[in-house]
């Protein structure tokens, strides 16, 4: 990852589920020299992340997120910006997205969402 370093003038984005998170320290993150660090969130609080993203651990998930947050705010640098998104499934309330997005701005600098995508047969 050390090659993102050398792009000075691209606006580079990285995208994670979190998992990358957990592989390499804050440090070697800010080092990267991104624009911005997306991760992808599923579900809307621990129990509907577990059950979607099988094998997954929200508490670990979003205690990591906070921590790169905290990290990259202590050296008092604005970069990279920290995305959640998070694909709405058809079952979620209005009132559950407004709480994700509330909830995860406390630890990130903005929150997306997007619409599945519906694999098509042509």
């Amino acid at each position: 990852m050390n090659v993102l370093a050398g792009f000075r003038s691209i606006r580079v984005f990285v995208y994670t589920n979190g998992s990358l998170l957990g592989k390499f320290s804050h440090r070697e993150i800010l080092e990267w020299n991104m624009h911005t660090l997306v991760v992808s969130v599923d579900g809307t609080d621990p129990d509907s992340y577990n059950h979607i993203r099988v094998g997954g651990d929200y508490g670990a998930l979003r205690k990591q997120v906070e921590d790169s947050y905290t990290f990259r705010t202590s050296l008092t640098r604005k970069f990279p910006k920290i995305e959640i998104r998070h694909v709405m499934m058809p079952y979620e309330t209005t009132s559950q997205l407004v709480d994700v997005r509330k909830n995860w701005l406390k630890t990130a600098d903005t929150v997306k969402f997007n619409y599945p995508n519906s694999a098509r047969k042509e």
